[in-house]
Protein backbone atom coordinates (compact mmCIF):
# COMPACT_ATOMS: atom_id res chain seq x y z
CA UNK A 1 0.00 0.00 0.00
CA UNK A 2 1.09 3.52 -0.25
CA UNK A 3 0.78 6.18 1.92
CA UNK A 4 -1.19 9.64 1.11
CA UNK A 5 2.47 12.65 0.46
CA UNK A 6 2.93 16.56 0.26
CA UNK A 7 5.54 17.12 -2.17
CA UNK A 8 7.13 18.38 -4.80
CA UNK A 9 6.87 17.33 -8.35
CA UNK A 10 10.06 15.06 -9.65
CA UNK A 11 12.18 15.84 -12.19
CA UNK A 12 11.40 12.25 -13.36
CA UNK A 13 7.78 13.80 -14.05
CA UNK A 14 6.53 14.87 -17.94
CA UNK A 15 4.72 17.21 -16.49
CA UNK A 16 2.49 19.95 -18.62
CA UNK A 17 3.50 23.13 -19.30
CA UNK A 18 0.88 24.74 -17.30
CA UNK A 19 2.08 22.88 -14.29
CA UNK A 20 4.42 24.48 -11.51
CA UNK A 21 6.94 22.02 -10.61
CA UNK A 22 8.24 24.18 -7.30
CA UNK A 23 4.34 23.77 -6.34
CA UNK A 24 3.10 21.31 -3.33
CA UNK A 25 0.93 18.72 -4.45
CA UNK A 26 -0.94 16.11 -2.01
CA UNK A 27 -0.52 12.21 -3.72
CA UNK A 28 -3.34 9.98 -1.99
CA UNK A 29 -2.09 6.63 -1.29
CA UNK A 30 0.90 7.50 -3.20
CA UNK A 31 2.42 3.83 -4.69
CA UNK A 32 4.64 3.94 -7.98
CA UNK A 33 4.74 0.51 -8.05
CA UNK A 34 1.07 -0.24 -8.06
CA UNK A 35 -0.21 -2.22 -10.79
CA UNK A 36 -3.54 -2.83 -9.30
CA UNK A 37 -6.71 -0.68 -8.86
CA UNK A 38 -6.24 2.08 -6.38
CA UNK A 39 -9.94 1.10 -4.67
CA UNK A 40 -7.51 -1.85 -3.31
CA UNK A 41 -5.43 0.56 -1.35
CA UNK A 42 -8.53 2.59 -0.15
CA UNK A 43 -10.15 -0.30 1.21
CA UNK A 44 -7.07 -2.04 3.23
CA UNK A 45 -6.46 1.68 4.93
CA UNK A 46 -10.57 2.54 5.59
CA UNK A 47 -10.47 -1.08 7.12
CA UNK A 48 -6.85 -1.25 9.57
CA UNK A 49 -8.54 2.37 10.64
CA UNK A 50 -11.94 1.01 11.38
CA UNK A 51 -11.57 -2.24 12.14
CA UNK A 52 -8.08 -2.62 13.55
CA UNK A 53 -7.45 -0.05 15.70
CA UNK A 54 -4.39 1.19 13.47
CA UNK A 55 -2.67 4.48 15.29
CA UNK A 56 -1.73 7.29 12.07
CA UNK A 57 1.57 9.51 12.72
CA UNK A 58 2.34 12.42 10.22
CA UNK A 59 6.21 11.96 9.57
CA UNK A 60 8.02 14.64 7.83
CA UNK A 61 10.83 13.25 5.93
CA UNK A 62 11.69 16.48 3.57
CA UNK A 63 12.49 19.93 5.08
CA UNK A 64 11.90 21.86 8.43
CA UNK A 65 11.54 25.27 7.60
CA UNK A 66 14.72 25.64 5.65
CA UNK A 67 16.69 22.58 6.92
CA UNK A 68 16.94 19.59 5.24
CA UNK A 69 15.95 16.32 7.84
CA UNK A 70 19.01 13.70 6.92
CA UNK A 71 17.93 10.08 6.75
CA UNK A 72 19.28 8.93 9.77
CA UNK A 73 16.62 11.29 11.64
CA UNK A 74 14.07 9.65 10.10
CA UNK A 75 15.44 6.31 10.43
CA UNK A 76 16.01 7.09 14.58
CA UNK A 77 12.96 8.07 14.63
CA UNK A 78 10.88 5.12 13.21
CA UNK A 79 13.01 2.67 15.55
CA UNK A 80 11.91 4.87 18.46
CA UNK A 81 8.46 4.62 17.30
CA UNK A 82 8.22 0.95 16.65
CA UNK A 83 9.93 0.18 19.87
CA UNK A 84 7.93 2.69 22.28
CA UNK A 85 10.56 4.98 23.31
CA UNK A 86 9.03 8.34 21.53
CA UNK A 87 8.01 11.03 24.01
CA UNK A 88 5.58 13.33 22.72
CA UNK A 89 4.90 16.91 23.92
CA UNK A 90 1.68 19.38 22.88
CA UNK A 91 2.56 21.01 19.88
CA UNK A 92 1.99 24.30 20.86
CA UNK A 93 -1.49 25.73 21.81
CA UNK A 94 -3.24 23.11 19.20
CA UNK A 95 -5.39 20.40 20.32
CA UNK A 96 -4.63 16.69 19.51
CA UNK A 97 -1.64 17.92 17.80
CA UNK A 98 1.84 16.67 19.69
CA UNK A 99 5.06 16.35 18.44
CA UNK A 100 8.94 14.63 19.35
CA UNK A 101 11.66 17.03 19.83
CA UNK A 102 14.57 16.62 17.82
CA UNK A 103 17.54 18.37 17.86
CA UNK A 104 18.20 20.94 15.24
CA UNK A 105 14.41 20.82 13.94
CA UNK A 106 12.40 22.95 17.14
CA UNK A 107 9.88 24.40 16.56
CA UNK A 108 10.01 28.02 16.58
CA UNK A 109 6.68 28.75 18.62
CA UNK A 110 7.36 31.76 19.32
CA UNK A 111 7.70 33.09 15.92
CA UNK A 112 4.24 34.74 14.74
CA UNK A 113 5.69 33.75 11.01
CA UNK A 114 5.48 30.61 11.98
CA UNK A 115 2.18 29.62 13.43
CA UNK A 116 0.97 31.55 9.94
CA UNK A 117 2.65 28.91 7.63
CA UNK A 118 1.19 26.26 9.97
CA UNK A 119 -2.02 27.91 9.68
CA UNK A 120 -1.54 27.77 5.87
CA UNK A 121 -0.28 24.50 5.48
CA UNK A 122 -3.30 23.09 7.54
CA UNK A 123 -5.74 24.89 5.10
CA UNK A 124 -3.88 24.03 2.07
CA UNK A 125 -4.54 20.24 3.30
CA UNK A 126 -8.21 20.98 4.30
CA UNK A 127 -9.18 22.70 1.07
CA UNK A 128 -7.65 19.85 -0.85
CA UNK A 129 -10.21 17.43 1.42
CA UNK A 130 -13.14 19.66 0.37
CA UNK A 131 -11.85 19.56 -3.22
CA UNK A 132 -12.42 15.97 -3.15
CA UNK A 133 -15.91 15.97 -1.83
CA UNK A 134 -17.28 18.11 -4.72
CA UNK A 135 -15.78 15.78 -6.91
CA UNK A 136 -17.18 12.74 -5.44
CA UNK A 137 -20.60 14.84 -5.22
CA UNK A 138 -20.38 15.59 -9.40
CA UNK A 139 -19.23 12.17 -10.67
CA UNK A 140 -21.81 10.82 -8.66
CA UNK A 141 -24.58 13.30 -9.74
CA UNK A 142 -23.01 12.82 -13.18
CA UNK A 143 -23.14 9.00 -13.23
CA UNK A 144 -25.14 7.54 -10.56
CA UNK A 145 -28.14 9.60 -9.99
CA UNK A 146 -30.55 9.66 -12.73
Amino acid sequence: MGATLATRRSTAEKLDAHVDPNALVIEPYANPFRTYPLVRDYESYKKLFCECGVECYIMNTGFFLENKIPKEVTLDLLERLVEGTLEFKPFCEYENLSYVEVPGFEPPFEVREYHHQLHQAFEFRYDYVEKLKVIKQNYLKKYWMY
